[in-house]
């Protein structure tokens, strides 16, 4: 470890999140199908044993699960990986007294492809608790989506969504303490002022997401009605005390549209206490230190971190 390091190098951090697994027909539970995301993905392995069988195309890319595994009476564990076929990578060659030098590109060993990305998930009936490496989720519904359909799955009880989870136990203590101030920050430039022309800047700095906190929280907000490249900081304060209210499922909702929107950095909720609570804390996650694996981590440990995490949420409070 180098001075100064902070932590040795072997350790990366992991952020874990919680999703629910929302599908227009509950899976196709009223027909006789699956029922839920686990069963689906019970079905697809039954009948597609093999890696090769467990293959999909995914924005040019090839998905394939790696390793799944069922705990008895407990939940599905998956490790799904991401790569391109015949991809080359760039190399640095060593150099010494050269005053410049080029890289280089080589191809994979033979019999092996470069890993692009990782997800290693938990899936419990519709619960499905998610460790990233480099693999974003479309990734996962890509692949449910197309090998349910090889499998013989119907069309329809294999297309789903997956919704953040809220906190309730945060929105019980907002709920409780009342909300004294909310702010968002976000950014005006004039490629978003150009989009409509109708529109004051205020609405194309926040569009929906800033009426749906209006319409919840029933006050009007102060901003320049014409501004151009300007960082925007929409702070409203109001005291629950005086007759405003917002309950459980908006709050949820409004957390849910603010990751939606990539505004949860700037967002934050102040109750009259004093608490501030960001929107990273509304929404059910965890960060843990996993050892690394190469440039990832392996799919072992991974599944370890998520086990507990969902026990976690799952023990009485």
């Amino acid at each position: 470890m180098k001075s100064g390091d902070s932590m040795p190098r072997d350790i990366v951090h992991r952020t874990l999140t919680l999703r629910t697994a929302v599908s227009a027909t509950d899976f196709g539970r009223e027909n006789n199908g699956p029922g839920s995301l686990e069963r689906v993905l019970h079905k697809i392995h039954q009948r597609r044993r093999t890696i090769r069988e467990r293959r999909a195309m995914y924005d040019g890319q090839v998905v394939e699960v790696r390793n799944t595994r069922r705990i008895r009476g407990g939940p599905t564990l998956i490790h799904l990986v991401a790569y391109t076929p015949d991809d080359q990578i760039s190399v640095v060659p060593r150099a010494g007294d050269e005053d410049a030098a080029d890289l280089a590109l080589i191809d994979p060993p033979e019999g092996a492809e470069f890993l692009d990305g990782e997800l290693m998930l938990l899936v419990r009936d519709n619960d499905v608790a998610i460790c990233r490496s480099g693999l974003g989720e479309r990734g996962f519904l890509a692949y449910v989506f197309h090998l349910a359909e090889r499998s013989g799955i119907p069309r329809g009880d294999a297309l789903f969504q997956l919704m953040k989870r809220a906190d309730i136990n945060k929105l019980e203590m907002i709920q409780r303490e009342g909300i004294k101030r909310l702010s968002m920050n976000s950014l005006a430039h004039s490629a978003s002022v150009e989009r409509a022309r109708r529109e004051t800047v205020k609405e194309k700095i926040l569009g929906n997401l800033l009426d749906e906190v209006k319409a919840i929280i029933g006050v009007d907000e102060m901003i320049p009605q014409d501004a151009e490249n300007l960082k925007v900081e929409v702070l409203l304060s109001f005291d629950k005390r005086r007759g405003t209210d917002i309950d459980q499922r908006q709050i949820a909702h409004l957390a849910e549209r603010v990751l939606a929107e990539d505004e949860d950095e700037g967002f934050m909720i102040e109750t009259l206490s004093g608490r501030k609570i960001r929107a990273e804390d509304i929404v059910l996650s965890k960060s843990v230190q996993i050892v690394a694996f190469g440039k990832s981590i392996h799919h072992d440990d991974a599944w370890g971190e998520l086990r507990q995490f969902y026990g976690e949420l799952r023990q009485p409070r």
